[in-house]
């Protein structure tokens, strides 16, 4: 989750250039990761209470891969848009 919230920090000029976006454009998309992430956790929550932990992180690692090939391979800022989200809901069951 530290990892995937600071990559695009780390990486803003590449992005930036790679995506054709602003300095603003790159802030904005990179905040769908902590959107994503908030609304997510209440149904992780009583995912977790209902599934048990095993099943529930399987399913949310499973997911942060499927975001990480996304943001890999994302042509575009709608692209990495939908990566951040799924990273977002991905990592959402790692604070709790």
């Amino acid at each position: 989750s530290n990892a995937v919230r600071t990559l695009p920090a780390v990486a803003a000029d590449v992005l930036s250039r790679d995506l054709g976006l602003s300095a603003d454009g790159l802030a904005a998309l990179t905040g769908a990761f902590p959107a994503a992430f908030a609304l997510a956790m209440v149904p992780v929550g009583v995912a977790l209470d209902r599934f048990g932990v095993r099943p529930v992180s399987l399913s949310l690692l499973s997911i942060c891969v499927v975001g990480s090939a996304l943001a890999a391979l994302a042509p575009g800022a709608w692209g990495m848009l939908l990566a951040q989200v799924v990273l977002g809901v991905g990592c959402s069951g790692m604070l709790m």
